[in-house]
């Protein structure tokens, strides 16, 4: 207890937790892409917990402690064939770190799932490919910042946008990392291949259609 340093923390309510509060981290020495998470030297270290109330307040409590799923660090990224679908969520996961989430034109401090495909040779250059994600969760605004690489120490910034990660029709490995804008948390679907070339990028806000005027 004389040697402890800050790992992760949360206050209440938490991100995608209702009423109660979440904090995850990752182990060092799981990823060295995630070890911004934790300034621990070992795996094998001892964590310590520190729960207590907002404020002044004070009362009985239920802690749970429990595994993340392994893509929530790179190299537990899940692998989609080309043309598959999966789903997932960044409810629970991990916040990486500044260098991998500024990677193309987007910005993100929410929780994001690892995902690769490799692309096994060349492909027509006319269509567009990628890693293209579809919300679930309402309120859930998606981004996805690919990475082109042999492995997760290899990682280089392809580019990262709302919706949709395009990849070259070249043969390669790309990593891509789901997250969500600003602070949210949701539900996906998330294709790997021919993407919708119609997705542009950034939501647009969406016109009034049916207003509704207050008497004066």
């Amino acid at each position: 207890c004389d040697r402890l340093s800050c790992v992760a923390g949360n206050d209440q309510g938490g991100v995608g937790c209702n009423d109660m509060s979440r904090a995850s981290f990752v182990l060092d020495g799981i990823d060295s892409i995630a070890a911004a998470s934790s300034t621990s030297t070992s795996s094998s270290n001892y964590y310590y917990i520190y729960v207590h109330g907002f404020r002044s307040s004070q009362g009985n409590f239920v802690l749970n402690l429990s595994a993340l799923p392994n893509n929530v660090v790179c190299h537990g990224a899940i692998e989609m064939e080309f043309n598959s679908e999966i789903f997932g969520s960044t409810k629970g996961s991990v916040i990486a770190p500044s260098s991998i989430v500024t990677c193309g034109s987007v910005l993100s401090t929410a929780p994001g799932v690892w995902f690769k495909g490799a692309i096994a040779e060349a492909l027509d250059a006319t269509l567009p490919y990628g890693f293209s994600v579809t919300a679930i969760t309402d309120d859930f605004i998606p981004q996805v910042t690919v990475f082109g690489g042999a492995d997760c120490d290899q990682l280089s910034c392809v580019n990262g946008r709302f919706f949709v990660g395009r990849v070259p029709p070249e043969v390669g490995h790309y990593y891509a990392l789901v997250h969500g804008a600003g602070e949210t948390v949701g539900d996906f679907s998330v294709k790997f291949g021919v993407v919708d070339s119609a997705v542009k990028g950034e939501p647009q806000p969406q016109p009034c259609t049916d207003p509704f005027f207050l008497p004066v």
